[in-house]
Formats: structure tokens, C-alpha cells, sequence
């Protein structure tokens, strides 16, 4: 009574191969999709928080009226240097934000650029690069 038995899943995978291969490459091509959901995700992630977590720094002073790194609104350098007045505070440097539009000079396509700047003597950011190009970067040094 309790002989051999053969799965009924294993033969009709086996009766239908052809059946077979559409289900597995339908899971595999739901697999590639989520797996580049991921990606993306991710890669979106990073992107928008690389600046931020390259700032060599433990408090960040930005205006209450900023809601994005895309529209930050300004303040007077009299509150960095209010800051620096405090004890705790061993080190104040100013960063400037803003968005300008560059044209391509090779193919004359227009981008929208972040541009960012620092005291390049202060090591401010942390970016791989950075250090090793700063006279690239600088005309005052």
C-alpha cells in the first residue's frame, strides 16, 4: 500500500515542458524587474543623500524656510559667526548652494547643474576625488 509514489506536480511538469519553460521565464522576468525596482531605488536614494552624508560636520544651520536642497533659501553670515561664539564650536564654514542651467559646449544640449561652494582650504566635504583634484578645482591656490 505504501509503495513508490510519484508526485502528481512532478508529472505534469514532466507532460508539460513546454508550459514549464513560459511559467519560468515569467517568474524569472518578474525576478529582473523587481530586482531593477531595487536598483533604481537605491540608486535614487544614494544620489539624493550623497551630499549630505559627505559633509564633515556634526550640526548643519540652514534656514527654517528651506524645505529642499532644490530650493534653499539664504541667511545672514552674522548667525554662522553668532555660532562660532559658542564654546562647543571649534570650527564655523559657510557652503553656497545653487542651481544654474550650463550648455554643453561639444553637443549644445542645456543641463541644470547643483553647483556647490566651499573654501577649498577647509576640507568640508567628503567626496572621493575631491582632495587629489583640488588645484583643478581652485584658481586661488
Amino acid at each position: 500500500m505504501f509503495g513508490k509514489k510519484i508526485p502528481l506536480a512532478w508529472l505534469q511538469i514532466k507532460r508539460e515542458r513546454t508550459r514549464l519553460a513560459v511559467a519560468l521565464a515569467g517568474i524569472a522576468f518578474a525576478d529582473i524587474l523587481m530586482f531593477m525596482q531595487l536598483g533604481f531605488r537605491d540608486s535614487l536614494y544614494y544620489s539624493n543623500v550623497r551630499f549630505h552624508s559627505s559633509l564633515n560636520g556634526e550640526i548643519v544651520l540652514i534656514n527654517s524656510k528651506s524645505s529642499a536642497l532644490l530650493s534653499m533659501k539664504r541667511f545672514s553670515q552674522r548667525r554662522l559667526y553668532r555660532a562660532r561664539d559658542l564654546k562647543e564650536v571649534e570650527y564655523v564654514y559657510p557652503i553656497y548652494l545653487d542651481y544654474t542651467s550650463w550648455k554643453n559646449p561639444i553637443n549644445g544640449i542645456p543641463r541644470n547643474l547643483l553647483v556647490i561652494g566651499i573654501n577649498p582650504k577647509n576640507q568640508i566635504l567628503n567626496l572621493p576625488g575631491l582632495q587629489e583634484n583640488l588645484k583643478k578645482l581652485s584658481y586661488l591656490m
